[in-house]
């Protein structure tokens, strides 16, 4: 996705069909997400302080080395999504689906 468009939505991605975009590198924080549709995109290394992605379909999305500092996953699908070295403090995942989701070397404080 190129930094104009991303400027342009002023970081709101709410009930888009982002399927598979790659978001990797990229300074998403306070994005919206809510009610995305985010399944098999790609997110390694981006940066989503305060990010929501409430009731946002992330199966197999991959948060490798994320900064997710304070996100919103809130009743959403993770189904078999990647958080490899995620950094998750303060994240919520109340109402999650986390079936088959790795938190391998993440860090989940609080």
């Amino acid at each position: 996705m190129k930094k104009d468009l991303t400027e342009a939505l002023n970081g709101d991605f709410a009930n888009m069909d982002l399927r598979g975009v790659d978001f990797t590198g990229r300074n998403l924080s306070q994005a919206n997400f809510a009610g995305a549709n985010l399944e098999g995109a790609c997110f390694i290394d981006a940066i989503l302080v305060n990010a929501n992605f409430e009731g946002a379909n992330l199966k197999n999305t991959d948060f490798s080395c994320a900064n997710a500092w304070g996100a919103d996953f809130n009743k959403t699908n993770c189904q078999s999504a990647v958080f490899l070295s995620a950094n998750l403090t303060e994240a919520s995942f109340e109402g999650a689906d986390l079936d088959g989701t790795s938190f391998a070397q993440a860090n989940l404080t609080e």
